[in-house]
Parts: structure tokens; C-alpha cells; sequence
């Protein structure tokens, strides 16, 4: 994984949306072993962030992902069917698709994306 950021740009729709499936995961996740603590720690962290973010009022926004930032996102979305409408799917899919640019050769992303699809 290199060692560099992956910035994501989201137009305010989407960073709402993505704001909205984080403070329900926030609100409802159960982390039940060790693993599942350090994605809630992501959950939390990414939430905060949202959370502080979301009251701008900007028309686009950008996310930077660290590289182990962006294995938790893709560790938390690729076991599992978190229900989310359409909308939300199409929003961690853009994301999926930009760290598939940076972060090359991982399956779990292309695993994911075919699922989704």
C-alpha cells in the first residue's frame, strides 16, 4: 500500500449522504472482538469529521484517506451488508473507485465493486 494520501472529492449531496451513513453506523455499530473495535474507531473518527464538516456549506468536498484509513473503510464495507439506499451506495462506490487508483492489485476492491454492481 503506498504511502501517500487519497484525496476524494464529493459534491455536497454526496458528503451529506456519506455524513448521513456514518451517524447511523455511529449511533448503531456493535464491535464484538478487537478487530471490530479499531472499525469502530474509524466509524467514529470518519463521523466526527463528517459531523464538523458538514455545517460548511460548500459546494464540493474533499476527504483525505490515509492508507490505513482507507483499508478500515474497505475492511468495514467488504464483509458486510450494511443497508443503505441507492444514493449511499453510489457514494461509497465513487470512494471505492478512487482508492482503487491509488491502492492497486487489492482484490477486496474489485470484490466489493462486482458485488455492488
Amino acid at each position: 500500500m503506498k504511502n501517500e494520501l487519497v484525496r476524494v472529492k464529493l459534491i455536497a449531496r454526496d458528503f451529506v449522504e456519506l455524513y448521513k451513513i456514518y451517524e447511523g453506523l455511529w449511533a448503531n455499530y456493535e464491535a464484538d472482538n478487537a478487530h471490530e473495535l479499531l472499525l469502530k474507531g474509524h466509524v467514529t473518527d470518519l463521523y466526527r469529521h463528517l459531523a464538523f464538516r458538514v455545517t460548511q456549506g460548500k459546494k464540493t468536498y474533499s476527504l483525505s484517506f490515509s492508507g490505513t484509513e482507507a483499508l478500515a473503510f474497505v475492511q468495514l464495507w467488504e464483509p458486510r451488508e450494511i443497508r443503505i439506499n441507492p444514493l449511499q451506495a453510489q457514494v461509497i462506490q465513487s470512494i471505492f473507485l478512487a482508492l482503487d487508483k491509488v491502492i492497486v492489485g487489492r482484490r477486496a476492491f474489485r470484490k466489493v465493486l462486482n458485488s455492488r454492481n
